[in-house]
């Protein structure tokens, strides 16, 4: 690969995260210090901390960013793990190299929902936009995570592993692992058993002390509800939904991190070409 594409290669697993994490950070810091409603939960949906403005904009701006740099992740990842099943002491079958590149292809193509969940936010116009985006994301990430390990662990098995793929293997199992339980308590379980969502009246929104422009104007909905949503009704599913998506994001930034121990893929040849153990 060219030096543009090396310097993404090594720096895309790691801005993905890092965008991540700071806009998560800054959306916690305004959320905290300007009070911003969000719905009666001790720790809110993350949607919930960027809905409102300032925090919008960091929002909208860091997850258009982590998608871009997500996106490359999974491509260079599909590009290094074919590099090493192609090499001549590789007893990989054909169907193992399609199973990388649908894992790869679900990470990349799942990235298409951050920008679209980001810039519709959750209690304003089309709110259900916002909704699928996720699921669409957090569906296809999590379909990309557990085959991608699968993929990773036959490699173990069909090739010379250095200690550098054992390592990569152990980070990827143990996310991968945590990010299936906070998975499925976030959407398959915790939609199966979470309440109707309630809009949060404008009576209530004023005894909050959010102002009467803000409550009947800027997210008015009709002359009886807000276009917020309020959780008081079924507060301890949410809660537990919402520090699952917590749980389900820095999982995947960890997972992502893992693809930082990749080498460049000139080097594969020569490190699958050193004597190594090979069990796991």
């Amino acid at each position: 690969m060219g030096s543009s594409a090396d310097v993404l290669r090594r720096w895309s697993p790691i801005l993905a995260p890092f965008f991540t994490v700071t806009t998560l950070i800054i959306c916690i810091v305004i959320t905290k210090t300007k009070d911003i409603y969000v719905g009666s939960l001790a720790w809110p949906y993350f949607s919930d901390m960027g809905r409102d403005d300032p925090a919008y904009y960091v929002f909208a701006t860091g997850l258009c960013l982590t998608a871009i740099f997500l996106a490359l992740t999974w491509t260079f990842n599909f590009r290094h793990q074919a590099t090493v099943l192609a090499h001549p002491e590789a007893k990989a079958t054909p169907s193992l190299l399609r199973c990388s590149f649908a894992a790869s292809t679900m990470g990349a193509v799942a990235t298409i929902g951050l920008p679209i969940l980001s810039i519709y936010r959750v209690s304003y116009d089309h709110p259900e936009i916002h909704n699928y985006a996720a699921y669409f994301f957090f569906v296809f990430q999590a379909a990309a995570v557990f085959l991608n390990t699968y993929v990773t662990r036959r490699i173990l098995h069909t090739s010379p592993t250095p200690k550098i793929f054992r390592t990569t293997w152990r980070i990827q199992v143990v996310f991968a692992s945590l990010f299936l339980i906070a998975f499925i308590l976030y959407i398959p379980v915790g939609l199966a058993i979470v309440c109707p969502f309630e809009r949060l009246t404008v009576v209530k929104c004023l005894t909050e002390g959010l102002g009467t422009d803000y409550c009947a104007t800027t997210i008015g909905f009709d002359a009886t509800y807000t276009k917020l949503y309020d959780y008081s009704n079924c507060g301890a599913i949410n809660q537990l939904r919402s520090a699952a998506q917590l749980v389900c994001i820095l999982t995947l930034v960890g997972y992502a991190l893992s693809f930082a121990t990749h080498k460049d893929d000139d080097a594969v040849p020569a490190l699958l070409s050193a004597p190594s153990p090979t069990n796991v």
